[in-house]
């Protein structure tokens, strides 16, 4: 079994993407599509929905063959879906490389045999849940920068 090493959860080895804000607690993170400081303006039902992890990604540059996130769904107000798992896409060099679904709740992501060198590496959060990371690992060696995306952001609801 190849060793793990977690990257720092302070955005010095992956950006966060499509996330208007991150919340930061005692050992995890977690993207947010709207400010916390907004939330009481916003009816329970659609802070519910703009928790939601659709279109954040996390994005880094890094020649890891294995890439593991360790996550945990926290609990909605309103639970719309009734899903019974989650989902999460890999993408590298704007490519899909691998799609995985995992019982709805928490546990590890694993990605693996990712190809040799350097690559632009995104990783879709569940679009239908609020999801938080407690732990983005690479394989043991390897080297991980954030990929910042710089083109203009459009941010919709509804």
């Amino acid at each position: 079994m190849n060793q793990l090493h977690a990257l720092d959860l302070s955005g010095q080895s992956f950006a966060v993407e499509g996330a208007v804000e991150v919340d930061h607690g005692d050992g995890w993170i977690m993207p947010r599509r709207f400010r916390r400081a907004d939330e009481p303006l916003y009816h329970p039902a659609l802070r519910d929905r703009a928790s939601m992890a659709a279109g954040v990604r996390l994005a880094m540059h890094s020649n890891a063959s294995i890439l593991q996130l360790d996550v945990v769904r926290p609990a909605l107000t309103f639970d719309y879906q009734r899903r019974t798992h989650w989902t999460f896409d890999l993408v590298i060099d704007g490519q899909l490389h691998q799609h995985v679904e995992l019982p709805r709740g928490q546990g590890p992501v694993r990605f693996e045999k990712l190809p040799e060198g350097e690559h632009l590496l995104e990783v879709y959060l569940d679009h239908l849940s609020p999801v938080r990371i407690h732990a983005v690992k690479i394989n043991a060696g390897a080297q991980s920068r954030p990929a910042h995306d710089t083109r203009k952001r459009w941010i919709a609801y509804g």
